[in-house]
């Protein structure tokens, strides 16, 4: 049994690249790559990462705006057209890590192009802060997405 989570979790490393030679995959966009940071020791982080149910949340309501956009149905931003090709978002585990790693520093501030570089494609970046004393009990994303939104 131990053999065999060993297996998996070795797999799992290799499958992400976080094996090469003890350092980290992304150094070869730039030393200061945000995945290659540890957490802040001085950053009171009382939560980490976000659930499938989250996920779920988020991409709905993200993709909801972005069908009314592609529809041509906002109307606040001065009547956009209708978009000719807007695809739905989907989750990416790759970015979720390095956006957490991102977070994990505690600067509320955008990190550079080449910090959060991956393989794939170019990547942009939003941030959101919320700061509480105790970790919530379920996050407002219709709120946050919304803010986001607006």
């Amino acid at each position: 049994m131990a053999a065999r989570v060993i297996a998996i979790i070795s797999a799992i490393a290799l499958a992400f690249g976080f094996i090469e030679c003890g350092r980290c995959p992304y150094e070869k966009f730039t030393p200061n790559h945000s995945f290659c940071k540890p957490p802040n020791p001085s950053c009171n982080i009382l939560q980490r990462g976000v659930g499938a149910g989250d996920r779920m949340k988020i991409l709905k309501l993200h993709n909801d705006y972005r069908a009314k956009v592609a529809a041509g149905q906002e109307t606040e931003a001065g009547g956009l057209p209708p978009a000719a090709n807007m695809l739905e978002m989907v989750w990416d585990d790759e970015l979720a890590a390095v956006a957490q790693k991102h977070a994990e520093q505690c600067h509320f501030e955008h990190d550079c192009s080449e910090c959060r570089q991956v393989e794939r494609f170019r990547v942009g970046q939003n941030i959101y802060i919320a700061m509480n004393t105790e970790a919530p009990q379920k996050q407002d994303w219709d709120r946050v997405i919304k803010e986001f939104y607006d």
